[in-house]
């Protein structure tokens, strides 16, 4: 919609056919990613030399190349530092608890965990926290138990920043749809609350959420699909990760035979290439290899009995686009 029609518009969110309603997580606004509590008493006053350490690392093992980049970057640090990095790739929360106590049982000395659930890995970290393992979280967090420090990027902060953005790609209004992770994560909720803080004060961009794309293109395709064909007229598309940006990308292709704005969030491989080719808008790119990196040296500070260095590591966003995607590293 443009023109008069959407210059009379007011911020409204209506459901088509099995859409979520945004306006239900508006009061998440203030939501910070990261739950649990964090404490230096995380930290283990140790002995034991660097070349001893064992550090566990518990990772979404599905072939997303978010965690694949932050996978390789922990174990080229860990071989980097010369200690010993376990290894669990688990897809399911239960698999993550069973290979946590696997690991917990291999006498680690700390835990580096990006869970797949805040809430479901609770049990996981109190365990660890049981046998005064420390627990460092990465990319998601935990709900509960003690956490020696927390790495991410600012979800919040970069969901604002692609506001800021399809504001300026959406000058004269329009209907932007959101494809969103899963119900309830943490990470996503952030993305969309900083999304909405900045378009909730543009009355003349009406926001419309999908189904949940699961962070996969396949499913990223499937609900955009349903979107698409719901509302026609959709201006612009905002996935929450590049994954389900990559499948609404071919959504459009297919159902729209046009293009339209896609923003993405990650940075991924799969966005830099749809953007330098001219099909995908722009991504919020992150740094999953720092994030990696950062992990492994969190975790050896604990395991060395030195405080946290507080409850969140913040991780730099870069809003990525034609203007510098050749420039940008992930």
């Amino acid at each position: 919609m443009r023109g008069q029609e959407v210059k009379n518009m007011r911020k409204t969110i209506r459901p088509g056919p099995k859409l979520w309603l945004a306006a239900g997580l508006l009061p998440l606004l203030g939501l910070t990613a990261c739950g649990g509590s964090t404490s230096s008493s995380g930290a283990t006053s140790s002995t034991v030399s660097v070349s001893s350490m064992r550090i566990g690392l518990s990772i979404n093992g599905a072939a997303i190349e978010f965690y694949q980049t932050l996978r390789q970057a922990a174990q080229q640090e860990a071989t980097s530092l010369g200690v010993k990095l376990l290894v669990d790739a688990p897809t399911t929360t239960q698999a993550q608890n069973t290979g946590v106590a696997t690991l917990l049982s291999e006498n680690v000395n700390a835990l580096c965990l990006a869970p797949l659930d805040e809430h479901a890995i609770v049990p996981s970290v109190q365990a660890a926290n049981k046998v005064k393992v420390p627990v460092i979280t990465v990319d998601e967090s935990s709900a509960g138990g003690n956490i020696y420090t927390y790495i991410a990027s600012p979800n919040t902060q970069g969901g604002a920043v692609a506001g800021q953005y399809i504001e300026k790609l959406m000058p004269n209004g329009g209907i932007l749809g959101v494809v969103p992770g899963t119900l309830g994560d943490t990470t996503g909720l952030a993305r969309l609350a900083g999304l909405m803080s900045v378009l909730d004060g543009d009355p003349g961009i009406q926001v419309i959420q999908s189904e949940p794309g699961n962070w996969v293109t396949d499913t990223g395709y499937n609900v955009a699909s349903t979107l698409l064909t719901a509302h026609p007229n959709l201006t612009a598309i905002f996935a929450e990760n590049d994954e389900m940006g990559a499948g609404a990308l071919q959504a459009v292709q297919q159902i729209y035979k046009r293009s339209i704005p896609i923003i993405g969030y990650n940075g991924d491989t799969v966005a830099l290439t749809a953007i330098k080719a001219g099909t995908m808008t722009a991504t919020v790119g992150q740094n999953p290899t720092l994030m990696g990196q950062d992990c492994v040296k969190q975790a050896i500070r604990a395991i060395e009995g030195k405080p946290s260095p507080g409850p969140t590591i913040s991780v730099p966003i870069t809003m990525v686009d034609s203007s510098n995607v050749n420039s940008y590293s992930p």
